[in-house]
């Protein structure tokens, strides 16, 4: 409503047209012309009988009112001040409807002190009226004058005063709503951290349990669906509880364990095989498999070569040995 007239005063002499013809603000109208309709039918002078009760009076009054409210609403001659009385009327209706809802987010003390201070605002604007309407008896009139000037500054000394604690009233409320705003987004900043630390941890959580598969469609006999897969997983290494197929190929998949220790024997199975692969969604977890796997290879290897006469704890030692050996040299290489 930025930048139009709004006039209380543009109204009609009567009062409010639209309470007056008992409709809605805003009516169309063909509402407002059978509004009119109606009540004239009833206060017509031609229409109704002489009142024998002493009304006549008050109803021709109200024959003249509703024959104003209408030619203000629908005639012409009327459309500039009709449009500055709706204005003000929507402006009227808002401010009520915002001192409602703020009335109504008000705690009872807060009410209570809300009257408290409108109840002494009206004694002392009672009593600065009675000041300047009561005469004062007394022999000299400049005596009065200056009593009648104490008693008025007075009063708008007190009108100040509860303007000021009104005025520190409302800056304490708003200080006191900014606060709990203030502590009510700290807390929902602490909310969403904990879900969000929450999903990440049941992210985590998941990814523990899952491996991604990969297969040569050339050197697999038949090709692989998400039941296959699934069966296939399950009677080697434990429960599956989901499998999806991935990429666009048709030859990859991601595979959720129900257990997170099946996921290292499916990795370790599929380390040797051209027809499938298995890895970790953790990359250090699988470059930690594959590094593992190398070590004893290499031992395997090398234990191979005149070990035969070898007991068993001997063999044990040596190959412990040249572990710690490889890891030490796969460090050396690595820095």
């Amino acid at each position: 409503m930025a930048g139009m007239a709004i006039d209380e005063n543009a109204g009609p002499s009567c009062g409010n047209p639209y309470k007056i013809l008992n409709i809605d603000f805003g009516a169309s109208e063909s509402t407002i012309a059978k509004a009119y309709r109606k009540l004239s039918l009833k206060y017509h002078p031609d229409r109704r009988r002489k009142s024998e009760n002493g009304h006549q009076e008050k109803d021709d009054r109200m024959f003249l009112w509703i024959t104003e409210s209408k030619d203000f609403l629908l005639n012409s001659d009327f459309a500039e001040r009709r449009r500055k009385y709706n204005a003000w009327l929507q402006s009227s209706k808002i401010r009520r409807e915002n001192d409602e809802r703020r009335i109504g987010t008000m705690s009872e003390r807060r009410k209570r002190m809300r009257d408290e201070l409108k109840e002494k605002e009206k004694k002392a604007s009672d009593q600065s009226s009675h000041f300047e309407r009561s005469p004062f008896q007394t022999n000299s009139r400049t005596k009065a004058n200056k009593s009648r000037k104490r008693g008025t500054d007075k009063n708008a000394d007190l009108l100040n005063k509860l303007r000021k604690e009104g005025s520190e009233l409302r800056d304490r409320h708003s200080n006191t709503r900014a606060t709990d705003e203030m502590s009510s987004g700290f807390s929902r900043k602490d909310e969403l951290d904990s879900l969000k630390r929450k999903r990440q941890n049941d992210e985590s959580l998941i990814k523990g349990r899952q491996v991604r598969l990969k297969w040569s469609r050339r050197k697999t006999f038949a090709s692989h669906s998400e039941d296959t897969l699934a069966k296939l997983l399950s009677t080697k290494f434990g429960g599956v509880e989901s499998v999806q197929l991935i990429g666009s190929k048709g030859n990859a998949a991601l595979v959720t364990f129900a257990l997170s220790t099946s996921c290292e024997p499916c990795v370790k199975y599929y380390l040797e095989s051209d027809e499938m692969r298995a890895s970790f969604l953790d990359q250090t977890r699988q470059r930690q498999v594959h590094e593992k796997h190398q070590v004893d290879t290499a031992i395997d290897g090398k234990s191979n070569k005149n070990t035969s006469n070898e007991s068993i704890d001997d063999r044990r030692i040596r190959q412990a040995a040249e572990r710690a050996n490889l890891l030490q040299k796969m460090l050396e290489e690595n820095d």
